[in-house]
């Protein structure tokens, strides 16, 4: 009964770890040089610390697109 119960248990934290889908999004100027650093950044993480997640980088605009900047 309690290898049943472990079993279970595993598979609970095994479909909670594969389910964190993310979506990040991240709002820029065009020609702002701390977006631009700021951008590499996300982009290396992403790929590398947390390359096991399945995340989406959402870039937005700002400076040109009125829309994306009622949004922050």
């Amino acid at each position: 009964m309690r290898l049943i119960a472990s079993l279970l248990l595993l598979l609970l934290v095994i479909g909670t770890v594969s389910a964190y889908d993310m979506e990040i999004i991240e709002y820029y100027g065009t020609g702002c040089p701390h977006c631009t650093s700021m951008a590499e950044a996300i982009d290396e993480s992403v790929c590398t610390t947390y390359a096991d997640y399945d995340i989406n980088v959402v870039k937005k605009e700002v400076y040109f697109d009125d829309v994306n900047r009622q949004e922050t």
